[in-house]
């Protein structure tokens, strides 16, 4: 018995091997309208197999889509009149970039990425109002995470501490600058580690007849 892993491997192993070995028997027809219409032929084929392409299979993007896939499969040696042009091997074949994963060692856990993004943001900003208003959502911000994840008090002092520690000592906040009450941060959100208990009145359970008659006292005609 001949197993996959002993085959050669194949361009698009989403089609099949069947599909691929039609892919080489069109590269074997020497006619050349004879090729283009197997090729044709073979394009509705993959149309029916590919499940991304089974609704739209008429459409100009997955015609096109469904051409390059033929000459990725026949290693870009087919040689027909298509609708469309050859996709260039060199792009085919190229491998998306690595994205970029956020760098591990965070300072400050508890503020996390989102308001260490806020910090970059407000680095760029210019001096003024619009600055002044952006960071009075940032305190508060700081504020309900510090709350939140650390279950107690915390102070304008502290923050402001943060802040241009978190800056790299670019920014800081106003002197007038108001934080709002925690009792109206933390307003219906539940600090880390805690439970919740639900406060609907408990129902009291009915209990079963266990069909258990006590023992007839001696001389009863019970």
């Amino acid at each position: 018995m001949e197993y996959n892993s002993q085959r050669p491997r194949i361009k698009l192993p989403e089609y099949g091997r069947a599909i691929q070995s039609m892919v080489n028997e069109v590269l074997q027809i020497e006619d050349r309208e004879k090729r283009l219409k197997a090729a044709t032929n073979l394009i509705q084929v993959m149309s029916t197999i590919n499940p991304t392409t089974k609704e739209l299979k008429e459409t100009e993007e997955i015609q096109q889509k469904l051409w390059d896939h033929l000459f990725i499969m026949s290693d870009f040696a087919l040689d027909v009149d298509s609708p469309y042009p050859m996709p260039d091997p060199n792009h085919a074949e190229k491998r998306p970039e690595r994205l970029a994963y956020p760098k591990p060692g965070l300072a400050k856990k508890h503020y996390g990425r989102f308001i260490l993004e806020f910090i970059e943001k407000a680095k760029e900003m210019e001096a003024g109002p619009t600055r002044d208003a952006f960071l009075e959502v940032l305190g508060n911000l700081m504020k309900k995470a510090y709350l939140q994840y650390n279950q107690g008090t915390v102070t304008e002092e502290l923050l402001r501490e943060h802040l241009i520690e978190l800056s790299g000592g670019v920014l800081s906040f106003p002197e007038g600058l108001r934080f709002r009450p925690s009792a109206e941060l933390m307003a219906g959100i539940p600090l880390a580690g805690s439970v919740q208990r639900s406060t609907a009145p408990r129902k009291k359970k009915k209990k079963k007849p266990t069909g258990f008659r006590p023992a007839a006292r001696p001389g009863s005609n019970r």
